[in-house]
């Protein structure tokens, strides 16, 4: 049998407290086995450092909170993936609630096509208990259209793996 790919899921987070457990629940009960997968959340608001160590008490062993003080999404995404120990980086965002099978089935594709060097699949929506219908409806019509960001050569980080090689070759996100 193969070994499984190792996998590093980064999670920016900016005083999304709330949403970001919802993330971290979804993140621990994936079906892919806890032991080949890393969860790393890069805590980007320098003023709450201390308020995000709650969320440290009863994480998974795998899980961990890294604090990134200089501003923006993508410099800790870098924060992030100076950490990360897999040969698959997942990136998803504080706000996402990712399927129970997300993990294994973006290794599934890179193990099926060898020379696939990203994966990315459809965003859906989810409207929260107190967000208006028309706004749900217009962001679930009209945000995050995957297909046709892949046929134009680009994906959004709220659902993205990438083999940790490419970033070994091209450098951090600029």
């Amino acid at each position: 049998m193969n070994s499984l790919l190792n996998v590093s899921i980064i999670i920016p987070t900016y005083k999304d407290w709330t949403r970001l457990k919802l993330c971290l629940s979804a993140l621990a009960d994936q079906s892919y086995p806890r032991e080949s997968f890393e969860v790393i959340v890069v805590n980007n608001d320098k003023t709450h450092v201390a308020e995000i160590q709650w969320l440290t008490e009863g994480l998974p062993p795998n899980f961990s909170i890294i604090n990134e003080p200089i501003p923006g999404s993508y410099t800790a995404r870098n924060a992030g993936l100076n950490m990360a120990r897999g040969e698959v980086i997942g990136f998803t965002d504080s706000d996402c609630i990712p399927d129970a099978d997300w993990i294994s089935e973006a290794v599934k594709v890179f193990e099926k096509n060898r020379d696939a060097q990203r994966v990315t699949g459809p965003i859906r929506i989810f409207r929260e208990l107190e967000g208006g219908w028309f706004a749900w409806k217009f962001e679930s019509v009209t945000a995050f259209n995957q297909q046709h960001n892949v046929r134009n050569g680009v994906s959004v980080t709220a659902n993205l793996f990438v083999r940790k090689s490419v970033f070994n070759q091209v450098g951090l996100f600029n």
